[in-house]
C-alpha cells in the first residue's frame, strides 16, 4: 500500500503513468534508526524521500543551533525543496516514535529526481 500512496502523492499524481512506472522501479526502501541522518548539513541530499513509517525532524543550520523547522509524518516528502533551490540548508534525521522503533522511507536518487524537475 505505501508504493501505491508514494506514486499518488501530490508530487508524483500529475506525472504520465510511463514515468510514474520508471519512478516505481527506481524507488529503494531505506530503514533509519531514530536520530539517524537522511541528509546532512551543507550537503544537497542524495536522495528525496517519501516518508513511509515513522516521523522525520527536518533542522534548520547550526548557525541557528539546529531548530526543528518541521515534523514530517507517514506520506510527506522531504529533500526535495533543496534539490529544486540548488542550496544545501539544514538537515533531516529519523526522529523517536514511542510507537515504533525505525523510521522507514522509498527513496528516489536526486539524479533521477533532477531529471524529472527539468523536463516538466
Amino acid at each position: 500500500p505505501y508504493l501505491s500512496q508514494c506514486l499518488d502523492s501530490w508530487l508524483l499524481i500529475g506525472l504520465p503513468q510511463a514515468v510514474r512506472s520508471e519512478i516505481e522501479a527506481k524507488l529503494q526502501l531505506c530503514t533509519f534508526t531514530p536520530g539517524e541522518a537522511l541528509f546532512v548539513e551543507d550537503e544537497l541530499p542524495r536522495s528525496i524521500h517519501f516518508v513511509v513509517q515513522g516521523r522525520v525532524r527536518v533542522l534548520g543550520s547550526a548557525q541557528q543551533k539546529h531548530p526543528t523547522l518541521a515534523l514530517l509524518q507517514s506520506g510527506e516528502w522531504v529533500g526535495w525543496t533543496q534539490l529544486l533551490r540548488r542550496v544545501a540548508v539544514g538537515s533531516a534525521q529519523a526522529a523517536s516514535d514511542p510507537t515504533m522503533s525505525d523510521v522507514v522511507t522509498l527513496a528516489l536518487e536526486s539524479d533521477v529526481f533532477e531529471l524529472l524537475a527539468a523536463s516538466d
